[in-house]
Parts: structure tokens; sequence; C-alpha cells
């Protein structure tokens, strides 16, 4: 009976708290000139804000790499910038496994658009009143992703202007702390 009522009181504090005992395993990424963030919900580095510029324009990126349940990806958000359109060069994303010294293709690439996702091309994506044509670039691997590894991206063009695309490094972590319950 003792030992009930103490694993309810237990139970009832963790809930009431909001917050509970975690470990989780993330990448941190960097290039030079990006800025780490904190994710949502536990205060990992896990998000890379950099931008990539041209003699005129600016495009700010966000990345992200994650070994999910189903889903072994890195992800690209783009946010508006003073840049009207653009497009990769080619579709030849890649992973560089650094501690096998391996490069590992993606199983695929997609993009997502407004209205769904495709496979990405190398297509001229512009922006339309002042609404953004692409909103994330997904990689997906099969397998899960390496410790240590840096995407390897082909070259980008902005508005007629190419520019090469910095190597991204992500180094896989872990974190110990409290989290939120609900979160």
């Amino acid at each position: 009976m003792k030992l009930g009522i103490t694993l309810f009181y237990t139970m009832l504090a963790i809930t009431l708290s909001g917050c509970v005992p975690n470990a989780v395993t993330y990448y941190q990424p960097s290039v030079d000139g990006g800025q780490l963030r904190e994710g949502r919900c536990v205060p990992t580095k896990s998000l890379l804000d950099f931008t990539i510029r041209n003699s005129h324009e600016y495009m700010p990126i966000r990345i992200l790499a994650d070994n999910g349940p189903y889903v072994h990806q890195v992800a690209l958000f783009f946010s508006k910038g003073s840049w009207e359109r653009f497009r990769f060069s080619s579709t030849d994303f890649r992973i560089y496994d650094l501690d096998k010294k391996i490069t590992i293709r993606p199983s695929s690439v997609m993009t997502y658009l407004e209205n769904g996702s495709r496979p990405l091309t190398t297509e001229l994506y512009s922006m339309k009143d002042g609404k953004l044509p692409v909103s994330e670039i997904q990689i997906t691997l099969t397998a899960k992703l390496p410790a240590n590894f840096e995407l390897l991206s082909p070259s980008i063009v902005i508005d007629g202007e190419e520019i090469e695309f910095p190597k991204i490094h992500f180094e896989r972590k872990v974190w110990i702390g409290i989290s939120p319950f609900n979160c």
C-alpha cells in the first residue's frame, strides 16, 4: 500500500512539475559564419542558421540533421532574403562519413513546395508575391546518419550568380538533463 501511494505521489509530482529527466542524441552542425540555435523543447544546439550571399543578394538557411524513428535526414529550410530566384546546379547531394572516409548517396532528395513535395530538380524556383517557392529540401538516407559527417552540396545559383555551397559539418552528441514532460 505504501509503495502504491509513494508511486502515485511521485507520478503526480512529475506531472505537476512538467519536467522529467531525459537523454537526447542529436547532431550539432557547424559552418563558418553560422550561428547555432537551440531546439524547441530540449536545449540542444541542433539548429544552424547561416546565410548564402552573392554580390547583391542573400539567402538565409537553417539546417538540421536527425535520425528519427523512420526517417534519417538532413533538412535545409529556406527563408526570405533579398533573392528572387534560385536553383541548385545539380541534385547531387552527398554525405561524407568523416570516420570511415566514405561518401554516401542519399536515398532521396525531396523539395517541399507550397502545394506538396516532389524530388528536387535543377529547375529555377522563383519568389511569387513574396511567397517562398521552396520551404525545405530533405536529404534522406535509408541507414542512420554517421556519427561525424559533412553534407556535400552542389553549388547554388542565386539570381543568375553561381555560389559554392559550404560544406556543413555534423557531430553526434548526447544531451542529458531535465526537459518538459509534454514536449
